[in-house]
């Protein structure tokens, strides 16, 4: 799995680092960004990776830095460093694990081995991000999505507004978006341990045979793994039940925008038969009213005046002109705004571009002199 969304599935991926391939100033998820309770925050996957030698002995692990529980600091846990964050018990599942076992050590272990630590670290961070670390005073992701569909769902059912219709769907579509990912993201993570768990079962007979040090009252490295399976599968029950939830509103909302232009479509033709009877009664008699005031004019006759027809031009043209530039524009007002946001675009790239030819120029001839 990509960290993002717009990093695209990793397909023939050379290695762990082949596979971490971030889009530069990418910005997923903006539907759950947009939840009061997420805001300047980015959903992304914590790559967990090993590095062994060539005889397979683990040299080191890693994982990504960043907010591993929800908690309501969570806007504060963001604005900290990250090594701040990683060491912080509040926020990292990292900095818990430390915390957890900086006074008990390996007591509470059913093997004091690097085997089981690794297992501890593995399921502690293949279960986040959840709210159960730090007693629910945060939503999780599933509940701020649930939310979000909330609002959806109510505002599907408001009366029809222009364009209404297709930011809803446009919503629609990236929430589904959204959710197939992390669905996607739990199906995998649900696969890699269920692997473990085959692995675990092999390991604690080998163990067994070997005589490794045994305390039958710690917590088992089955125990995690189960654990994180159920939380897993959890997790992905409810992530369904929400892309089943937005595929019914989805078609809730295409069948009723469907009814309702049927009615407009029915309310329209007979507004156009009476747009039609106006239309040629405006035609047949504005000429014949404008001719007959036009040639009847006596301008001359007017008290105190030294006014012509060029003056009636003057005013009434003006007016004329104005007055239809201004119902133009009202009537047109959606194509005109999008001509003059890309005529925006276009003067922001042309001076973008022309600043940073600006800037490399600069950087070329400062080399040059040194």
């Amino acid at each position: 799995m990509p960290w993002q969304i717009s990093d695209g599935l990793p397909i023939c991926a050379s290695g762990p680092l082949g596979r971490i391939k971030p889009v530069i100033n990418s910005y997923d998820f903006r539907i759950l960004s947009s939840h009061p309770a997420f805001l300047d925050a980015q959903l992304v996957r914590n790559e967990f990776r090993f590095f062994h030698r060539s005889d397979g002995f683990l040299l080191t692990m890693s994982a990504a830095k960043g907010v591993n529980y929800l908690d309501a600091r969570l806007r504060e846990y963001l604005r900290q460093s990250p090594d701040d964050i990683l060491l912080n018990p509040g926020a990292s599942a990292v900095g818990q694990t430390l915390r957890e076992f900086a006074s008990t050590g390996t007591s509470t272990w059913e093997k004091p081995t690097a085997e089981w630590l690794v297992v501890h670290l593995a399921t502690e961070i293949g279960t986040c991000p959840h709210n159960d670390t730090l007693g629910h005073n945060q939503i999780s992701v599933v509940e701020a999505y649930q939310d979000i569909l909330r609002d959806l769902k109510l505002r599907t059912y408001e009366p029809w507004r222009r364009d209404e219709t297709v930011r809803l769907t446009r919503t629609f579509l990236q929430c589904m978006e959204e959710i197939r990912f992390i669905s996607k993201m739990l199906e995998s993570r649900q696969n890699l341990f269920t692997r473990l768990k085959e692995d675990i079962k092999k390991h604690d007979e080998e163990d067994r045979n070997h005589g490794i040090p045994h305390n039958p009252d710690g917590e088992s490295c089955m125990h995690r793994v189960d654990w994180t399976l159920g939380k897993i599968r959890q997790q992905r029950d409810d992530i369904e039940n929400i892309a089943h939830e937005i595929k019914n509103s989805m078609n809730d909302l295409l069948h009723l925008r469907t009814i309702e232009q049927n009615e407009l479509t029915i309310v329209r033709d007979s507004q156009q038969r009476a747009i039609m009877l106006f239309t040629a009664v405006t035609v047949i008699f504005l000429p014949l009213s404008f001719c007959t005031s036009y040639f009847g004019m006596n301008l001359q006759g007017i008290s105190d005046t030294a006014r012509s027809e060029r003056y009636f031009w003057y005013v009434c043209g003006t007016a004329g002109f104005a007055i239809v530039s201004v119902i133009s524009i009202y009537a047109f007002w959606h194509p005109v705004k999008d001509y003059l946001m890309v005529l925006r675009e276009q003067r922001k790239s042309k001076r973008f571009t022309r600043e940073e030819r600006k800037r490399r120029l600069k950087r070329r001839i400062s080399s040059e002199n040194v």
